[in-house]
């Protein structure tokens, strides 16, 4: 069995005064995951002190990845079940 697909996004409500936290998103997998640096001693992550500069490098990160900015839709769209999504 292989592994899900995931890629990152980043959610116009999740950023603070230093920038965006984008997310890792997993194929058929409810929700997003900002990665915030929930352990001790860990930092979030930051792409980008506005929206669109945000939005730039989470498409750079997931061109990396080798997904199409159709994949990337694909992905999130069955990730849109019951869990932790908002609008943004």
């Amino acid at each position: 069995m292989s592994a899900p697909r995931f890629c990152y996004y980043v959610s116009i409500h999740e950023h603070d005064e230093k920038g965006y936290v984008p997310s890792v998103v997993y194929e058929d997998q409810d929700g997003h995951f900002p990665l915030r640096g929930n352990q001790p001693f860990q930092q979030p992550w930051y792409v980008g002190t506005s929206y669109s500069e945000a939005r730039a490098v989470v498409a750079k990160f997931n061109e990396e990845l080798g997904l199409s900015p159709i994949d990337v839709i694909e992905i999130i769209a069955a990730s849109m079940g019951k869990g932790n999504w908002e609008e943004g």
